[in-house]
């Protein structure tokens, strides 16, 4: 009877996402923003929630990796400068970009999770989403893309 006590809980748990789903998570957010939403450019600076730190931080060298087919330029949000007219551009080139931060992943069942993500590409020009994606045999796949709010 425990074990089966046992084996019932442990399906029943929501298994925590770990740091590959977390980047998983956020590759899939960036790649469907840009076949979906047509960014201007195609580079990204990008801010990850810490939940242990409380605060946004750049993103690891290997998430960045990702991005080594250069279909997508993904660079760390601390990389991000601010133009004329409060564009978010690369202050080595001066090309203008999205800077995307994402929030806390909350975890809805084994196969389903939402996660917040504000992406701007000037300071008065950006918004705020609600993903809500689904494990597949694929990885994880965008299932709904809700803009809250506009800025």
């Amino acid at each position: 009877m425990k074990l089966i006590c046992f084996l019932l809980l442990v399906t029943l748990t929501t298994p925590p996402i770990t740091p590959r789903d977390s980047d998983d998570i956020c590759e899939a957010i960036l790649r469907f923003d840009a076949t979906h939403n047509k960014p201007t450019t195609g580079l990204y600076f990008v801010y990850i929630h810490d939940e242990s730190a409380r605060h946004y931080t750049d993103p690891a060298d290997g998430f960045l990796k990702r991005f080594s087919d250069g279909k997508l330029r993904v660079k760390k949000g601390s990389e991000s400068g601010h133009g004329p007219t409060s564009a978010v551009i690369d202050p080595k080139t001066g090309e203008r970009g999205t800077l995307a931060e994402f929030g806390k992943i909350s975890v809805v069942s084994f196969d389903d999770v939402e996660v917040g993500c504000s992406m701007m590409t000037s300071g008065d020009s950006g918004g705020s989403w609600h993903f809500k994606l689904k494990r597949t045999d694929a990885g994880w796949e965008v299932a709904s893309a809700d803009q809250v709010s506009v800025y």
